[in-house]
This record gives structure tokens, sequence and C-alpha cells, in this order.
């Protein structure tokens, strides 16, 4: 396993065999909150971080229509309404979702 010491997160690089010969060593390091670069053939495939480094950005806020709750049909009726106000972002062209 190689530390790389650019990057201020200090993320390890690991090959692909090693990361399934020590999966669990690789789970409990990411819940640790370290990461790694996923590597076959010295070539990059995947990172694998926490959760917590995600960046989640916030579409709907339910809270402000309701602090109770918001029923099933606000909720979808929000979705189409980004759907339509942006396409390129949040629709999905020909795919049915069922409910």
């Amino acid at each position: 396993m190689k530390i790389i010491e650019s990057n201020p997160k200090k993320m390890r690089e690991i090959g692909f065999r090693e990361l399934r010969l020590k999966a669990d060593d690789v789970v409990q390091a990411v819940r640790d909150g370290g990461s790694f670069i996923v590597k076959r053939n010295s070539q990059p495939l995947f990172r694998i971080v926490p959760l917590e480094e995600e960046v989640w950005e916030t579409v709907i806020d339910f809270t402000q229509i309701d602090k109770q709750g918001v029923g099933l049909d606000e909720v979808l009726s929000a979705i189409e309404e980004l759907k339509q106000e942006h396409p390129k972002r949040y629709g999905r062209s020909g795919k049915k979702v069922s409910r």
C-alpha cells in the first residue's frame, strides 16, 4: 500500500488484488476516515472514500414545506418540477420508474 503524500488527506493506493484479500481491513480504514485509490495493472480504477467526504447537494428541502412531513404526492410533484426546470440534470429520458 502506497501513501500519496501530495494529497492532504493521504489517500492510499491499493491494488485490486490486495483490496480483495484485505477487504475487511480496507473497510475498517475507511470507517476510520481513510481513503483509497484502487488500481489494476497500475491504472487507477476507482476511489473508496468515507461517506462524510462526499459533497451532497440539497435539491429539495421538504422541511421548508412542512416540518411534520410531506405526503408522497407532494414529493413526486416537487421532483417533476425539478425535472422540468433542469431536464439535463434531473431528467431521465426514456426510463420508466415503477412505484
